[in-house]
This record gives C-alpha cells, structure tokens and sequence, in this order.
C-alpha cells in the first residue's frame, strides 16, 4: 500500500459498497484508466492536511508525515475506511470529468451559454475549486484541518 490506501482488489470490493451512480465511471473504465485515476487521487489526497484520528477522537498525528508502517499501526479501521471510500469517489469523478463540458467552461469562466433560442446563465464567479471531488472531500471532513489566524497590522 506504498501508492494506495488499500490493494487494488479491497478498492474494487469497497466501490461496490458505494451508490453505483458516483463509482460507475471508476467500476466501466478500462483497467489502465482505472490505475491512473486511483493513482492521481492517492497523490491528490495526500496533499490534504489530514490528521490522524482515533476511533474515540484522539488526534495522533499529521498523515503526511507518517511512513507506511506507522500508518499500518495508527490508522483505525473507520480512518482506512473513509480513505478508501474518498479515494474511489476521487477516481471516478476524476474519469467522469471530460463529459461534464458544462463544468469545465465554467471554470474557465463561462458567465453565458446560448444554443439555438435557449440560453443558460451562470453566476459571475466561477466554482470553487477543491484539490479532490466534492464527495469525497465531505467523505474526509472528519480528518481535515484547515486553520487561519486573523489579526491586525
């Protein structure tokens, strides 16, 4: 588990678990696409400043700076449990993204679309855009810590 949170066969058996509307670009993608996008998520999530929680609520340390067997030894089953799960929905939103054209105009920051006689307005800002899907962000919630201080100069 050097480049995943779980071997390739506990991520296929976990993604059955999940609504087959969020997996079915992951479970129908060729076997190549599918190791890349899992791949891409692993090192996406790894970016995220997560912190190790025990099962009772016990912060234990930062993930990114824990090494394989350390992890193995401090990582409690509902932690790996929620690594895998946002790992899998990461992938398959990560293999679902080029259908979705409507999204990536506007984060190039499309305010208007006219086909024909129909027209579609968006708002002028574009979306938020987060490191890894918005489902498997609300997936590691637990785990995240994000922190800003305020102050005056």
């Amino acid at each position: 588990m050097v480049n995943s949170y779980g071997t390739i066969n506990q991520l296929l058996v976990a993604s059955q678990y999940a609504p087959s509307s969020e997996v079915m670009h992951l479970t129908g993608a060729s076997e190549d696409d599918r190791y890349r996008a899992l791949l891409g998520s692993y090192i996406a999530i790894e970016q995220l400043p997560l912190m190790v929680v025990t099962d009772n609520g016990k912060e234990v340390g930062w993930l990114s700076n824990m090494d394989a067997p350390t992890r193995a030894a401090k990582i409690e089953p509902q932690m790996r449990r929620a690594l895998m799960t946002a790992q899998i929905l990461d992938a398959a939103n990560v293999l679902a993204l080029p259908a979705d054209a409507v999204y990536q105009a506007r984060a190039k920051g499309l305010v208007s679309m006219t086909v024909g006689e129909s027209s579609q307005f968006f708002g002028t800002t574009r979306p938020l855009e987060l490191p890894i899907a918005r489902n498997a962000m609300r997936t590691l919630a637990r785990y995240l810590r994000r922190s800003a201080r305020l102050g005056r100069a």
